[in-house]
């Protein structure tokens, strides 16, 4: 039994146009989720409220019902998108939710002895403290728990 290579060729450009999809989809959603996580991580009990709720509501939602919103209810709302953006947009900001809470573990995972020591020896800004410290460590601790 052999497989007809020459009728999946035919498909190709849609192959490529899925996975032009899905890599648009996956920088919206890593955008989407350290920005959640920041504000997640934030003092102000606003930004942690919208986080907070952006999180519960898109992961306890079904993806299927979230691409039918996008597709369908914007629309309703006058903005009208094609087949292709609502699906980045959709998978975008569901996988953000979901990238939220991977990145805020990663950066809770930081002791916070090491904030300190960062700020008070090294003399650097709470942004370049997030950026120097914070970030490489949670990128190490991520992966290290992927293995």
């Amino acid at each position: 039994m052999s497989y007809e290579w020459l009728t999946l060729a035919g498909y190709f450009n849609d192959f490529v146009r899925a996975a032009w999809l899905t890599l648009l989809a996956f920088v919206l959603a890593m955008a989407l989720g350290l920005l959640t996580a920041l504000a997640g991580a934030s003092k102000s009990r606003l930004l942690r409220g919208i986080a907070s709720v952006y999180i519960e509501a898109i992961r306890n939602t079904p993806v299927l019902l979230q691409i039918f919103i996008v597709f369908f209810g914007l629309p309703s709302m006058g903005l009208t998108l094609d087949d292709y953006w609502a699906g980045v947009i959709a998978l975008g900001v569901n996988v953000g939710a979901y990238l939220a809470e991977v990145f805020r573990a990663g950066i809770q995972s930081v002791p916070k002895g090491q904030l300190e020591v960062a700020a008070a020896i090294l003399g650097l800004s709470r942004s370049q403290i997030f950026v120097e410290v914070v970030l490489p460590q949670a990128a190490r601790g991520l992966s290290d728990h992927r293995q």
